[in-house]
């Protein structure tokens, strides 16, 4: 399975991968970095896409 950096970052920030669950903010200010749980990382892409949490923006108007 090829999941790219970036498709990881935008799952970041639009809040389907829960900070201290599959990531943390490792970040000094300057530019955002982040440590990925590999493990939950692969579950949730693992998961059929009908099966994985929505968005949190998603989440939020619903």
């Amino acid at each position: 399975m090829a999941i790219s950096a970036r498709s990881i970052t935008n799952r970041i920030q639009d809040g389907r991968l829960e900070q201290g669950i599959h990531w943390i903010n490792t970040s000094d200010g300057d530019r955002p970095t982040y440590l990925i749980c590999v493990r939950t990382v692969m579950e949730y892409f693992k998961k059929p896409p009908q099966k994985r949490r929505p968005p949190k923006r998603n989440r939020l108007q619903n």
